[in-house]
């Protein structure tokens, strides 16, 4: 079952789900955004705020939001499609975020356009959505 942000909200209060710094909702997930660290490898990411995003480049960023799950709960991230829009893949591993994560999310980003496309940190790249794991 997917959770809605009221929900959310409720397991945020009772302390089984942490995100910092405070979450923006939509109505059944979270909303993820791009942090300043961008790179094209997880030990060579550079903190920027604009980062000019080639046709056809691949790089790896991290989430502004810091995620705590409780072993209760995993996530789905999916990509912005205003982002999509534009030719823009915000991940390309794994869309599940496992019970018990910690951490910022890491994002596959990918142009597929062939226009450059300028990232700032702080922009929305997608969206986390809780579901409730069964015991």
């Amino acid at each position: 079952m997917i959770l809605s942000a009221k929900n959310i909200q409720r397991i945020i209060e009772k302390g089984e789900l942490q995100v910092k710094p405070e979450p923006k909702f939509k109505e059944a997930s979270i909303k993820i955004h791009l942090s300043g660290e961008i790179g094209s490898t997880v030990n060579n990411k550079k903190k920027e705020n604009i980062y000019k995003l080639k046709p056809k480049e691949f790089v790896l960023a991290t989430s502004l939001e810091q995620i705590k799950l409780s072993e209760k709960y995993a996530g789905l991230y999916d990509g912005y499609v205003g982002l999509a829009k534009q030719g823009i893949i915000t991940h390309m591993g794994s869309m599940l975020i496992d019970p018990g994560f910690e951490g910022k999310l890491i994002l596959e980003i990918f142009n597929a356009s062939d226009k450059e496309i300028i990232l700032r940190g702080g922009d929305r790249v997608g969206q986390l959505a809780i579901i409730k794991v069964s015991r």
